[in-house]
């Protein structure tokens, strides 16, 4: 790391938070759904590479007290901060280490799962082989490697902006007068852009991109030394070269061709010559893509693999779906709409009565994982003679490849409720991890943001409190200054206490609502 790195890293630390993408239940469950034989995560060694403070697996570490974390950064800094939050945690099963990714070697231990998130693109070569390296020398024989990284065609217009950046920075030093002036930048590139025209559109999705983004997120995407974004099947081809394999995207639906209609289906599958990395590629020239989240396994398991979907592997998954009843839209003949939950423009119509129930069932479940077994006896139940298990299946696998629901290997399985009880009570781990870090990281890396009530009442959710009492001590936070609400339409402190009163309602209820969505609260 340059100089000039470590200014920007003291300047912008980078944020530790938690990816879901890299979670070891998710990438478990797409490793067996193509047919590999993947370490449960009750008792999984876990290695993150780059962990920063180590945001990404020190929640691992409390949710699931039988598993071992181990991370790796060359920020001093960070890794201090990421040990004093274990030790105060009393954690004896998470360490973090002050090193060099290309001093690893097989002595550092043997690990089921090796992440390596936000690092590949922006170090230099031998890093890059040294992940790598890692990812087959310290990896067990079933283990599975998660490699993000940028990737072309996407990245090459965010390395207009980029080029522009450091163009009109060149002669700055600053790392916080370099994200202004660079935002500057695109915004002028922005508003010179001609109406109309093919760069407008391109500077339209960029402004939107950098003008909304944190400050560290421009510095370290945008302005670190090192970014190599490469085509997939020359990171592919890279990983080979280690005696790693190709196993699939965390984002599996990204895999799929039959996501762009039947029509191209056989001609993409042709022009592949049926093969997978060849396939992905033309998909990715297709739809653009600037990153991705890669599993990599050892070349040993590369003949167990099956490219095609065992429905057989379907029975011994959970699943979490991120659909819900759209109650707002008018229901077709069809049949009843479902949408994302963060994504209303993302929607499926669920048309028999097996269908619509397995959706149901569901959304009811969440934020809680269902083991195929549950959700075949919750359907049928619901359908009696009306239900086919084939039929069933076959929905399964639809809305796998589209990306609906999300396979899973959930040992052991974490019981929460979407409900808010009479006496809401916090998942201990994640209200002492939230206290020390203001990080709102759940069980399966769900984030939501922290917010001036959600750390008020925080020590309070510990199922001893009702509702009333929750916003008796509200009040109480308000009158001690601790707590304050604005008038939205004159922006100024509101002081009425009846208006005070209403606000405490409306924003308790709002976070209570989020926590539970997002699986917080314990049955």
């Amino acid at each position: 790391m340059t100089t000039s790195d470590h200014a920007a890293y003291d300047a912008f630390p980078y944020e530790s938070n938690a990816f879901a993408a890299s979670h070891p239940a998710h990438i478990a469950g797409v490793a067996r759904l193509f047919n590999l034989e993947p370490v449960e995560l009750k008792n999984a060694r876990i290695l993150e590479l780059g962990s920063a403070a180590g945001g990404n697996i020190i929640p691992l570490a409390l949710y699931y007290p039988g598993i071992t974390v181990v991370g790796v950064d060359y920020s001093k800094v960070q890794i201090d901060d990421g040990n004093r939050v274990i030790e105060q945690l009393g954690l004896t099963n998470a360490s973090l280490h002050h090193m060099s990714i290309g001093d690893i070697t097989p002595e550092f231990g043997q690990f089921d799962y090796i992440i390596c998130h936000g690092v590949f693109s922006w170090v230099p070569d031998d890093i890059k082989d040294a992940i790598l390296r890692v990812c087959n020398e310290n990896l067990t024989e079933k283990g599975i490697a998660y490699v993000s990284y940028n990737v072309y065609p996407g990245w090459k217009t965010h390395e207009i902006a980029r080029d522009a950046m450091l163009f009109h920075t060149r002669n700055l030093t600053d790392p916080v007068e370099k994200v202004a002036h660079g935002r500057g930048m695109i915004d002028y590139m922005h508003q010179m852009s001609r109406e109309g025209s093919m760069f407008r559109h391109v500077m339209d999705a960029e402004a939107k991109l950098i003008q909304s983004a944190q400050p560290y997120y421009i510095a370290h995407e945008f302005f670190e030394t090192h970014n190599a974004p490469c085509y997939f099947n020359e990171f592919a081809r890279h990983a080979s070269t280690h005696q790693l394999t190709y196993l699939g995207e965390s984002d599996i639906s990204s895999m799929f061709v039959e996501n762009l209609g039947e029509e191209h289906k056989q001609r993409l599958i042709n022009a592949s010559g049926g093969q997978q990395i060849e396939l992905e590629q033309y998909l990715d020239f297709l739809n653009n893509r600037p990153f991705r989240q890669t599993l990599l396994c050892k070349n040993s398991n590369a003949a167990h693999m099956k490219r095609q979907i065992d429905r057989a592997n379907f029975t011994q998954l959970d699943y979490i779906s991120n659909l819900v009843e759209d109650s707002h839209a008018e229901n077709t003949p069809a049949g009843i709409r479902f949408h994302a939950v963060n994504d209303a423009n993302r929607w499926i119509i669920a048309q028999t009565p097996t269908q619509i129930e397995t959706l149901r069932t569901l959304q009811l479940t969440a934020p809680n994982t269902l083991s195929f077994n549950e959700l075949q006896q919750a359907v049928q139940t619901a359908t009696d003679e009306q239900f086919n298990l084939d039929e069933l299946m076959n929905f399964i696998e639809r809305l796998t490849v589209m990306g609906y629901i999300a396979p899973q290997m959930h040992t052991p399985a974490l019981t929460f409720t979407n409900a808010i009880s009479a006496k809401p009570r916090m998942h201990d781990a994640a209200r002492r991890y939230i206290a020390l870090t203001g990080r709102v990281t759940g069980a399966l890396h769900n984030i939501i943001g922290n917010n001036p009530m959600m750390a008020a009442m925080m020590d309070k959710l510990d199922g001893q409190h009702s509702i009333e009492q929750l916003e008796d001590i509200a009040w109480q936070t308000v009158q001690a200054g601790k707590l304050g609400f604005t008038n939205n339409q004159t922006q100024t402190a509101l002081t009425d206490p009846d208006a005070i009163r209403h606000e405490i309602k409306t924003h308790l209820k709002f976070t209570l609502e989020q926590l539970a969505q997002h699986g917080f609260f314990l049955s």
